[in-house]
């Protein structure tokens, strides 16, 4: 399944999709993780 249909599929659901995107010159996305830590916290209470 190609990357469209794949978003198009989850974008039609009732649940948060996280994207992404990268390329290998970029530096590495070391931020995401905090991010991701924090907002699962404060949805878990």
């Amino acid at each position: 399944m190609d990357i469209k249909k794949q978003l198009e599929i989850e974008a039609k659901g009732d649940h948060l999709v996280l994207v992404v995107f990268y390329a290998d010159w970029t530096p590495h996305y070391e931020w995401i993780g905090p991010i991701l830590r924090t907002y699962e916290k404060e949805r878990s209470i």
